[in-house]
């Protein structure tokens, strides 16, 4: 999973043309959407559904490198 992080990470910065400095935010915004994202091992359920048992809401959710 680390390495996953890293990847998706480097990419956010990269798409969002933003500097190295903000490694650290990048890295917790990614861990946040993991968490909120499907996976095949829970069968239609995110992370966070099966740990808290509710609906996940999304709607606060903004594009990383956004205002």
């Amino acid at each position: 999973m680390n390495q996953t992080l890293v990847e998706l990470t480097r990419a956010m910065l990269t798409a969002a043309d933003l500097p190295e400095f903000l490694w650290e935010p990048a890295v917790e915004h990614t861990a946040y959407i993991w968490n909120r994202s499907f996976t095949t091992l829970l069968q239609g359920m995110t992370p966070y559904q099966a740990w808290h048992n509710k609906k996940l809401d999304v709607t606060h959710l903004r594009e990383f490198g956004t205002l």
